[in-house]
């Protein structure tokens, strides 16, 4: 059976900011946190973290 490797764990908050949607997330390791506009530019945070922390160049699977 293949043993899964943490690669980082992220706390996600959306919270309501002057009437638009807010998105931080919290870097559970070292307790940064990074604030976006959108979800999308959240999740590709954690794309292009998890993908320097595995040594992936993007895309490659």
């Amino acid at each position: 059976m293949q043993q899964d490797e943490l690669l980082g764990s992220f706390l996600l908050r959306v919270v309501v900011r002057k009437h638009r949607p807010c998105y931080a997330l919290q870097n559970l390791k070292t307790g940064e946190v990074k604030q976006f506009e959108t979800s999308a530019d959240a999740f590709a945070y954690v794309e292009r973290s998890s993908e320097q922390l595995s040594g992936q160049k993007p895309n490659e699977k």
